[in-house]
């Protein structure tokens, strides 16, 4: 009974915190994906018709998710003046440094989910028939994508809790890698393809085997693991 007593208090805080983390970055999330779905639904109106080559799709993907890593950028800053504040009222209540980290990654991982539905949705109101367009591994690579992005500047905004870092971070990541994947440094492409999977689909780079997605998802994997080891390490009263 006591240990179903602890869990049930944790779940609490958690999601009393979790909907305080919520609330900070709900107004860039709801902006975002309003944008984005009016967006796609424009762009697929001049799509060929069902059934034809949907030539504008790699671009409707990119802008989709430059348009996630602002809200994931937004996010993370949030979270450095949390950090700053009134996260030392939450970490001494105890909730835990773990569920604190977890609560931020939750709200950027869903913020990523209801711009990709919001993308899937355009497609279905128009036509169904263009929902074959979105190939699964292509809707593998965004999600990847959204998620290695979302967990690497959560993990500098614990380890340096500065902004401007946070946006170089960002810049590098966003644009950055595009222009690394186009250098003819194999190793160098590699590396840039397993950290933007998305990056590496779009541009055809290892098109006989697909993007690494495995690779992928072990550093997404690795990140979550920094991300918890820093939130255990760093996230002081």
């Amino acid at each position: 009974m006591r240990g179903r007593s602890k869990l049930r208090a944790k779940a609490s805080r958690f999601a009393a915190y979790g909907a305080f983390v919520a609330e900070t970055v709900g107004g860039p999330l709801a902006t975002s994906t309003a944008a984005l779905s009016a967006l796609t639904f424009l762009l697929v109106l001049a799509f060929p018709p069902a059934g034809g080559p949907v030539s504008g799709l790699p671009v409707l993907l990119y802008l989709t998710s430059v348009g996630y890593s602002v809200v994931a950028l937004a996010g993370a800053s949030a979270m450095v003046s949390d950090l700053k504040g009134p996260a030392q009222v939450f970490l001494s209540q105890p909730i835990s440094r773990t569920a604190y980290a977890l609560a931020w990654l939750s709200a950027l991982l869903t913020s990523a989910l209801a711009t990709f539905s919001a993308f899937l949705l355009s497609f279905a109101v128009i036509d169904p028939i263009l929902l074959r367009a979105v190939d699964p591994i292509l809707a593998a690579a965004w999600l990847l994508d959204a998620a290695i992005l979302a967990l690497a500047l959560l993990a500098a905004a614990v380890l340096a809790r500065r902004a401007s870092v946070l946006v170089a971070l960002w810049a590098a990541m966003t644009f950055g890698s595009a222009f690394l994947l186009a250098l003819p440094s194999e190793h160098l492409r590699r590396a840039v393809a397993v950290a933007r999977p998305l990056y590496s689909a779009l541009s055809g780079w290892g098109a006989a085997g697909g993007p690494p997605l495995a690779e992928s998802a072990l550093l997404a994997a690795a990140l979550a693991l920094l991300l918890y080891w820093l939130a255990r390490a760093r996230l002081e009263v």
